[in-house]
């Protein structure tokens, strides 16, 4: 079966799911020594004479060069790719009523890849409704693991960007029989699904609680799984701590876009979340140290956001007595104390104070719920407050940190607007530039260039950094 570390070192691939039945020759046009885009140009073409001839085999071939070419294709050669092209095309394949299963498959995975590997194609590929069409397909009970991987792997890749375009397209509870409904080789997809929905609820508005408190029971149980699952190797490990890191993520998204939102904390407690991730830090369970600092890290951002309704869920839950236990675990001098050994022959590091982040989420957690001191009793200490980092999105979908100085004043200003549950935007300048960023739809906008670009905010503080009221 798949591990969660399958997402991981998963590249997009264009073998064939099925063996290949092709009753039509197709001869591949790719020429390298052609211009890329000419090469995009003519395939588009391709694509459109084969779909009206309604030549399934023939639409496989094509879409399988497509995949070709956008997986070989530099970003920068990739740019004037006519992008919303391929997607109208490609949608409408979508919606054929098809004899040979690969098409399908094929045709999303197209998408997929022209939504990663084309610079800004995103506008393109939700203004052809791709992201209706992709929750339409998700729904169909004839949907088979493979063809809903592609489909999730592009609801994925989108999910950063058009999150607000997934929640009004009512995906969730789609994504709910998916998370629900998979038997075996299912960890993949789960990971996908679980990442989508981090995604999604980094840009959550108040009233949407209803529409992802249902997921809650079931990210309990992935948790539970997760904690009680036999890892056998390092690189297994490491997929569980993604896993894990991410439904992290969600919860501290949930609290952070909704804090204020009557029932939330109740809904966390109620539906074995906190219980779950507990269970997989306890110290009888050897969790990796990334893993138990992310859930450590999470409870501190519970806390923070809610300290009354934080001290009850830990009193519920006896977390006091977990963290004494893990700080007398870390304490110990003990040279027996070890993970236990894997199939791979890696032995894990024995004792937890050479694991900096394990010490360090322990840390955290306490610094949060202990009382401070007045800063009178301190010399020239100002305050320490948690550092989040705020990071915006590249055309080519990476995350890029803002200055340190830039994160600490963007906090600071969402901080208040968040309290007075009125987000707006703050003006910053970066780079020589001026921008807004917006906190209710997470994007900065350029003043000279009119480029809007996402922003992310990790809702899980990295360190704790000096604050002085004068900065």
């Amino acid at each position: 079966s798949y591990s969660f570390c399958t997402l991981l070192s998963h590249t997009h691939t264009h073998t064939h799911i099925y063996p290949p039945v092709i009753d039509v020759p197709y001869i591949s046009t790719v020429k390298p020594s052609q211009p890329m885009q000419d090469d995009a140009a003519g395939l588009l073409k391709q694509l459109a004479a084969a779909k009206a001839s309604k030549s399934e085999h023939l639409m496989v071939g094509v879409c399988e060069e497509i995949c070709t070419l956008l997986c070989i294709g530099s970003e920068e050669h990739l740019r004037g790719v006519d992008a919303g092209g391929f997607v109208k095309v490609l949608v409408e394949v979508l919606g054929m009523q098809t004899v040979i299963p690969e098409l399908k498959v094929f045709a999303m995975r197209a998408i997929a890849l022209v939504i990663d590997s084309i610079p800004r194609s995103g506008p393109a590929a939700v203004s052809h409704d791709v992201i209706p069409v992709i929750v339409q397909q998700l729904s169909e009970p004839t949907t088979s693991v493979q063809y809903g991987e592609e489909l999730l792997k592009a609801l994925e890749s989108l999910s950063l960007d058009y999150s607000r375009e997934i929640l009004d397209a009512d995906a969730m509870p789609i994504l709910l029989n998916w998370l629900t409904g998979l038997g075996e080789n299912k960890d993949r997809v789960h990971v996908r699904i679980i990442s989508t929905i981090a995604n999604v609820s980094s840009r959550l508005r108040h009233g949407d609680l209803p529409k992802v408190e249902p997921l809650l029971p079931v990210l309990a149980c992935i948790i539970t799984a997760a904690g009680e699952r036999k890892v056998e190797s390092n690189v297994e490990r490491d997929g569980v701590d993604f896993a894990i890191s991410k439904i992290c993520l969600m919860i501290a998204h949930l609290v952070d876009r909704l804090g204020n939102t009557e029932g939330l904390f109740e809904g966390i407690s109620s539906h074995g979340v906190i219980q779950a991730l507990l269970e997989t830090i306890d110290p009888g369970v050897h969790p990796s140290p990334v893993h138990r600092s992310f859930v450590l890290r999470t409870l501190s951002v519970l806390y923070t956001a809610s300290p009354r309704q934080g001290i009850s869920l830990f009193t519920a839950y006896n977390v006091i007595h977990t963290i004494s236990r893990l700080v007398t675990q870390c304490s110990s001098t003990s040279k027996h104390a070890s993970f236990p050994p894997t199939q791979d022959d890696t032995p894990h590091t024995p004792h937890l104070f050479k694991e900096e982040s394990s010490v360090s989420g322990i840390l955290d957690f306490l610094s949060v719920i202990l009382p401070a001191l007045p800063v009178n009793t301190l010399v020239d200490a100002g305050t320490l407050v948690p550092f989040h980092a705020w990071m915006w999105e590249d055309d080519y979908h990476n995350l890029s940190a803002f200055e340190d100085a830039i994160c600490q004043k963007i906090e600071a200003e969402y901080a208040r607007q968040r309290a007075s549950s009125n987000l707006r935007s703050v003006d910053i300048v970066a780079a020589g530039r001026s921008y807004s960023v917006n906190f209710a739809d997470m994007k900065q906008r350029g003043k000279s260039t009119k480029v809007v670009r996402a922003v992310y905010r990790d809702p899980i503080p990295s360190h704790y950094v000096k604050w002085k009221e004068e900065d």
